[in-house]
This record gives structure tokens, sequence and C-alpha cells, in this order.
């Protein structure tokens, strides 16, 4: 639990940062899985106990090289995931197209593939009026 509400910090600051740009993280999936899921594992080798995991100390316990491990199994999962994500998008790619319109840019992708909006109050939200027979609805 204090890696969650650890890891929320930065992760909140993120959705924080993505909502200023012009950046459409569809339903900031990478603000908040990417960062608080980062955070979280860089700090498992922070706060990681012989005692209850049964295999090392983290850096709090005098592991520093805990933490080192943690870094490289991060920057290898980052690899791996963009290499793989690559591929399948290239191979995708090449039998329907990928881009989304200039619309569904403009709207954002939360509205147009998915119908909703990840945060629709305060900063970066945007309000889209939808009819159906009839009555409006925000």
């Amino acid at each position: 639990m204090v890696l969650g509400g650890i890891a929320a910090v930065p992760s909140y600051y993120a959705l924080l940062f993505r909502a200023r740009t012009r950046l459409d993280d569809s339903l900031d999936v990478v603000a908040a899985h990417g960062v608080g899921g980062i955070t979280g594992a860089l700090l498992t080798g922070v706060f990681a106990q012989r005692s209850w995991n049964g295999t090392a100390d983290g850096l709090l316990f005098g592991n520093v090289a805990q933490l080192g491990t943690q870094v490289v199994a991060v920057m290898a999962t980052m690899v791996y995931s963009g290499v793989a994500t690559f591929v399948i998008l290239t191979v995708i790619g090449a039998i329907v197209p990928l881009r989304a319109t200039h619309k569904e840019e403009g709207v954002g992708l939360d509205v147009t593939e998915h119908g909703e909006e990840a945060y629709s109050r305060g900063e970066g939200a945007i309000l889209i009026r939808e009819e159906r027979r009839g009555v409006s609805r925000t």
C-alpha cells in the first residue's frame, strides 16, 4: 500500500502535465499505468525486504544493487514493449490504416474511440454534445 500511495504522486502529476500539452494519450494510460508502474517497480528496489520476499533486500536494507536490478528490469521492459509494439503496428498497418483522422485527433481519441473521456472535469476536459432522438445530452 505504501508503494501505491507513493507511486500515485508522480502518476497524478504526469496526468496534469499531459492535460497541459497537445499529447493525446488515450485514456491517459501512460500517465496512469506507465508512470505509476515504473515508480512502483523502482520503489520495489528501495523497499524490498528479504524477510517478506525470501530473495533479496532493497536499498533501505543495505542492498544498493537491488535498485540497479530494478532499473535494468524497467529499461528492458520498455525496450521490449517498444520493439514488440513497433513490429505489431507495422504488420497491422500494412493491412489497415492506423492513423486517426484530423477530426478524431481534434476531439480526442478518448471520445472518438472509447465513447468517453478519462477525466471529464478540470483542465484538459472537453464537452461533447450528443443528440439522440431529439434529446440533447452533455
